[in-house]
C-alpha cells in the first residue's frame, strides 16, 4: 500500500473514532433533566378590591373591564353594547354567577 493511502485510511479511521467517542449532546444525557422554571405566583384579588369600569369604545359602544386594586386589567367585554343598560346587565350577571362558576381546565 502506498504511503498516501495509509495516511488517508488513518485519517478516515481517526475521524470516525473521534466522532463516535465524542459523547451525546446535553439534551440526550440520560437521567438528568433541566430544572423547570418556577411558574409566576398569581395572587387572587379580594372581591372588595375589584372594580368594573364601564366606558365607550372608539365606535361609541359600551364596554366593561374588570380591574383589581393595582389597576391590573383582569377581564373585559368581548363585544360592545349599543345600550349602557345591556352592558350593566352583563356585569350584574357576572357578579351573580362568578361565585358559582366552575373551572374547566383545558390545559391538562
Amino acid at each position: 500500500m502506498s504511503t498516501i493511502r495509509r495516511v488517508s485510511l488513518f485519517l478516515v479511521l481517526a475521524a470516525l473514532i473521534g466522532a463516535a467517542g465524542s459523547g451525546g449532546a446535553p439534551a440526550q444525557t440520560k437521567g438528568k433533566t433541566a430544572p423547570k422554571a418556577a411558574e409566576p405566583k398569581v395572587e387572587a384579588p379580594t372581591s372588595t378590591a375589584l372594580t368594573f369600569e364601564v366606558y365607550k369604545d372608539a365606535g361609541g359602544k359600551f364596554r366593561w373591564r374588570l380591574k383589581d386594586a393595582q389597576d391590573t386589567n383582569l377581564g373585559m367585554a368581548s363585544k360592545g353594547y349599543e345600550a349602557k343598560a345591556d352592558c350593566l346587565k352583563v356585569i350584574d350577571a357576572i357578579k351573580g354567577g362568578a361565585g358559582k362558576a366552575k373551572t374547566d381546565d383545558q390545559a391538562k
